[in-house]
């Protein structure tokens, strides 16, 4: 459904800052299997990845690249002091619209 994509890919970022908040640093599989356990599981790493290059250019998150026990190095990102702040913005605002949105879902109902 077009819609769900629209809403997910809004709230993506701020969904990424909080799994890597909540688990610590993580790899791209890592993250992708995360999201999965918090509801995230229609998104695609065709999305994951670029949402993760954004967060990284805009200097909410940084990664570095450590050796893996089997096969290439892999990347892991972690959330920055400025990525901390986003996160808190995105929670504040995500709070207000939750009741927002309730309050006129029970005045529809």
């Amino acid at each position: 459904m077009e819609l769900n994509s629209q809403l997910l890919k809004g709230v993506l970022d701020g969904g990424i800052l909080l799994a890597i908040s909540a688990r610590g640093e993580l790899y791209g599989y890592e993250l992708c299997s995360a999201l999965a356990t918090y509801g995230f599981d229609t998104v695609r790493s065709g999305s994951i990845y670029p949402a993760l290059l954004r967060l990284e250019r805009d200097g909410h998150i940084d990664s570095v690249l450590r050796s893996s026990p089997v096969g290439p190095d892999r990347k892991y990102y972690r959330i920055t002091e400025k990525g901390i702040e986003y996160m808190q913005q995105f929670i504040e605002f995500w709070e207000s619209m939750n009741q927002s949105i309730n309050q006129l879902i029970r005045e529809v109902q």
